[in-house]
This record gives structure tokens, C-alpha cells and sequence, in this order.
């Protein structure tokens, strides 16, 4: 069982009366790193589809989510165990156009792979209901404004990530390719998406998203694409807010990134609600991927073919919901679909695994043992209202099944 939790968790500054968006900029431009001429190896771990690394704040060791598509913020219970100075108060906005008033803060240095950042920018927000849904144990989000300082090479089959203040340093394969990126005061890197010859949207560099290459639906209309889809529904876990998404999938023969690096029989898919066109690490995985700020220019080297597993499904993911255990998301012509399964139908139990009595150390350990990839079929029993019923699912591919495509 595939456990499908998009998590958009990009941050953006907003102009606001509490203290300037001017004040924030100036405050980050006194960020520093503090060595010269090094390289580092840092190991990460890839849970849920999201890059969790070790970063030391006042000699402690804590995990963060490494996300390219953020900038820095640390949960609020832990900000009060480390030393900082106050910027002020200002709104931030998520990737579903919720607003709140977050703290800014400045800390002093933290340390990835004993290499030092001084005078880091963060904020300080409630991360519970993130923490929650993945069952990852992290403090904060590990955002562009540290990154931008040096190279960054991720390579997920290893799950290493090679820290760097030059390039050159790195290995170069002849068969990467090398695109441009924009990213406005040395942030978060937006990507130029072409499609079918015609520009589309720019893209963010998102690895805090495990999402591939995902647009807003109004995009669908830009490209006059009239493939078939895959349809999921899901319900969406965002930094500060939480809603149904609605998304439809299909295969592009050819996209460009940047100005001219091909990418052939890509995913890509489009969100109804979401208005934040990004690439997330459903689609970097497959590739070394190298980030390098000071040239904006981002390379990837192929690792492996696209990975269609994740279509071979039994259509339906878990969440966790006032301490029940319900279906959080459905694709369409799933089995699960046909055998009438709905979004928050509570699940009693999966073949002989009893879920009445649910609790959130049960969740995460379903999460961490997700059913064997070789299990093709499952008795589900549900509670709809006063009602149960019970039902088979089977596994189906999805991407032969409802896309006719074959690599």
C-alpha cells in the first residue's frame, strides 16, 4: 500500500505593516558560511518521500528536512531551547494561500557536516501537524537561504548529499544535463518548463515536496494536451492549513527544463486546488542531482529509468484522524475505486491486521511497514457511518491500465 501524503511546505515572505519585507532581505544578506575549500559528505534519510539531514544548532544534533523550495523556520517548542536574536512578527504564507503571523528570528550558527552558517534567518511556527502526518521526528526546515551559500549534490540511491564550495570538486558525467535557474536573492530556484515547444510556468525546485513535476490545473488548457489521466483525491497536509486535492496524471513525451535539457516520457501531473507549480523528489529521485547557486544552474545524471512502480497500486493511501484510521486518498479506476471504497471511510482491518483500536504509534509503524510490494490482493473492512463492509482489493497498473502507455 502506497502511503501518499503531498506535502507542500513551501514558505514565502509577504509584504506586510509588521516589519518589511526590505528588513527580512537585509537580514539575510549578513547570512555567511564560515570555511573556504571544503567538500563533505553528509548522509540523509529518505523517509516519505522527503530528505531528512543532521544539523547542529549549539552543538546538538538535530534532524531537519532539507527543502529547496522553503526558507528556514524551526518548530516552536523546539525554539525555545536555542539561543536567538528577534527580527519581528510577519505573515507567511503556504502552497494552499493560508496566511499566518509567524516570528522571525536570527541564530547565531548552525552546523551541516561541521561546516558553519552564521546569522541564519528562520521562523518559528507550530510544525505538529507535519510531524504528525509523516511520523518523521525533525525540528525545523532546513531552507534555501542556508543553501545558497554553496554546491549541493544529492544522490538518492545513496542517499548522500555532497556538500561543496566549488564545483569543480564534484564529478561530471558527460550524459548530465544542464539547465538554468532563477532564483531571486539567491532563494529558492525557479525553473524555466517547456512543453511541447511552448512555455508553461516557472518552476520551484521543491525537495520538500514528494510530488514529481506537479502544475495547477489552469495549465492543462496551455498545453492542449487530451491524454488520458490518472485521477487521485487526497487529502492534503500543508504547513498551515490541510484540504482535498484533486489531481490527474499523465505521461509527456518530451519537456525542457531550463533552456535546453530534454527530459523524455516524463510524469506530470496537474492540481486542482494548489497554485504552486514545482518539481519535487518523485521526479529528482531518479537522477544525481547537483544545485549550484553561485552559477544558478542545476545538473542532473540519469540513475534510473522513471519510476512507474508507484502506479501499481491498490488505489487507495491511510491517514491517521482524531486517532482513527481512515482512507485519506482514492484514485479513480483503482480497484479500490471499483470496489466502492470512499475518502474517510474508517478502516477496521486490512486481511488480519485489526485497526479498531487505532492509535498514533500504530500509524506510524504502518507507515513504516508498508504492505509487501509483492501482495497483489487485500480484504479491507470499512465503517461508513453505522455501516461496515467488506471488500477486495487488487493491485492494478495503473500507468498500462489507464494510460495504454508501455516504456
Amino acid at each position: 500500500m502506497k502511503i501518499l501524503m503531498l506535502l507542500l511546505i513551501l514558505i514565502t515572505f509577504s509584504n506586510c505593516r509588521l516589519i518589511s519585507a526590505f528588513k527580512v532581505r537585509d537580514a539575510m544578506q549578513e547570512e555567511k558560511i564560515m570555511q573556504f575549500g571544503f567538500k563533505r559528505e553528509i548522509p540523509f534519510r529518505y523517509e516519505k518521500g522527503l530528505i531528512v539531514v543532521e544539523a547542529s544548532i549549539d552543538n546538538e544534533p538535530y534532524n531537519f528536512i532539507f527543502d529547496t523550495g522553503a526558507s528556514t523556520i524551526i518548530d516552536d517548542d523546539f525554539a525555545k531551547k536555542v539561543k536567538y536574536k528577534k527580527i519581528g512578527i510577519q505573515k507567511h504564507k503556504d502552497t494552499r494561500g493560508k496566511n499566518k503571523k509567524l516570528k522571525v528570528i536570527k541564530i547565531n550558527k548552525v552546523s551541516i557536516g561541521g561546516i558553519d552558517f552564521s546569522d541564519i534567518v528562520t521562523s518559528i511556527s507550530d510544525l505538529d501537524k507535519l510531524k504528525n502526518t509523516t511520523c518523521i521526528d525533525f525540528v525545523g526546515i532546513l531552507g534555501a537561504n542556508v543553501m545558497n551559500k554553496s554546491v549541493w549534490q544529492i544522490d538518492y540511491q545513496k542517499k548522500i548529499i555532497i556538500l561543496t564550495d566549488s564545483r569543480d570538486s564534484l564529478m561530471q558525467s558527460s550524459s548530465r544535463k544542464t539547465f538554468d535557474f532563477y532564483a531571486e536573492g539567491k532563494k529558492t530556484p525557479k525553473i524555466r518548463l517547456t512543453i511541447n515547444g511552448k512555455y508553461i510556468d516557472e518552476v520551484l525546485l521543491d525537495t520538500g515536496s514528494n510530488g514529481g513535476v506537479d502544475l495547477p490545473e489552469k495549465h492543462l488548457q496551455d498545453i492542449g494536451i487530451t491524454n488520458k489521466f490518472i485521477i487521485r483525491n487526497t487529502i492534503i497536509s500543508g504547513l498551515l492549513s490541510e484540504s482535498m486535492e484533486t489531481s490527474k496524471t499523465t505521461i509527456i513525451p518530451k519537456l525542457t527544463l531550463g533552456r535546453g535539457a530534454e527530459i523524455e516520457n516524463s510524469f506530470l501531473t496537474f492540481n486542482k486546488i494548489s497554485q504552486s507549480a514545482l518539481v519535487g523528489n518523485r521526479f529528482l529521485q531518479d537522477y544525481l542531482v547537483t544545485i549550484d547557486w553561485k552559477y544558478q544552474e542545476i545538473t542532473l545524471v540519469s540513475t534510473q529509468k522513471n519510476n512507474s512502480s508507484i502506479y501499481s497500486t491498490f488505489g487507495f493511501s491511510c491517514r491517521l484522524k482524531e486517532q482513527i484510521l481512515v482512507i485519506g486518498s482514492l484514485t479513480e479506476n483503482s480497484s479500490a475505486d471499483r470496489a466502492g471504497l470512499k475518502i474517510n471511510d474508517q478502516i477496521l482491518q486490512i486481511d488480519e491486521k485489526n485497526y479498531r483500536n487505532f492509535n498514533y504509534l500504530d500509524y506510524c509503524e504502518l507507515l513504516e511497514n508498508e504492505i509487501e510490494e509483492k501482495t497483489n490482493e487485500l480484504l479491507i473492512t470499512v465503517k461508513r457511518g453505522d455501516k461496515e463492509m467488506q471488500v477486495k482489493v487488487y493491485r492494478t497498473d495503473l500507468v498500462n491500465e489507464v494510460l495504454n502507455y508501455r516504456y
